[in-house]
C-alpha cells in the first residue's frame, strides 16, 4: 500500500488495514507480517498505531543514494 505525500496524514491508510484485518480473521489468519524502511516514518508511525510490533531488524537492507538503510520487520496478531 502507498499513499500519494498529498494525502498521507488523513487516515486513509487505516482503511486498507482495517478490511485487510478483517479478511485474516475471517480466513483465520493468526498473524500478519510486514517490513518497513526505517526512514519511512509514516509508514511505521501508521503500522504502530494499527497495533503492530517491531519484531526484527535487516541491516542495510534498502538501497539509498546517501546509504543503505535498515528493514524494520513488524508483526499484528489478530
Amino acid at each position: 500500500f502507498c499513499a500519494s505525500p498529498s494525502l498521507r496524514r488523513v487516515k486513509i491508510g487505516l482503511s486498507p488495514l482495517t478490511h485487510a484485518f478483517a479478511d485474516g480473521r475471517a480466513k483465520n489468519a493468526r498473524c500478519y507480517f510486514l517490513e518497513v524502511a526505517s526512514d519511512n516514518t509514516p509508514a511505521l508511525r501508521l503500522y504502530k498505531k494499527s497495533g503492530f510490533r517491531e519484531v526484527g531488524l535487516r541491516p542495510g537492507y534498502y538501497a539509498r543514494k546517501k546509504g543503505a538503510v535498515d528493514a524494520v520487520l513488524m508483526a499484528l496478531d489478530l
